[in-house]
């Protein structure tokens, strides 16, 4: 099923297979073996922990085309990115 979902999540943006292979994208992610849900937890059990019950704290790295998005659990213009949230959303919660 995991392989079904990399195969298609690649296909559907328009990256390839979801493979990791010679030529391809490199869009990859890591998880945080610390965190309490996975530790202890080995191979498929890890896809289907984050899957199922994971969130974005269980999310350590990610690479989309080689290049690190997210370092440490953190995107490097994540101050940036939700105070322009913030003023995006701000006038429609003040209408509401």
């Amino acid at each position: 099923m995991f392989e079904a979902a990399c195969l298609g999540g690649g296909l559907s943006s328009g990256r390839g297979r979801g493979l990791i292979e010679v030529g391809a994208w490199a869009d990859l992610l890591a998880l945080d073996g610390a965190h309490p849900d996975l530790v202890g937890v080995r191979g498929d059990t890890a896809i289907d922990s984050f899957v199922f019950s994971g969130g974005n704290d269980m999310v350590r790295e990610v690479w989309s085309a080689g290049r690190a998005v997210v370092q440490d659990g953190r995107h490097p213009k994540h101050d940036q990115i939700v105070a322009r949230y913030l003023e995006a959303v701000g006038p429609l919660r003040s209408e509401a």
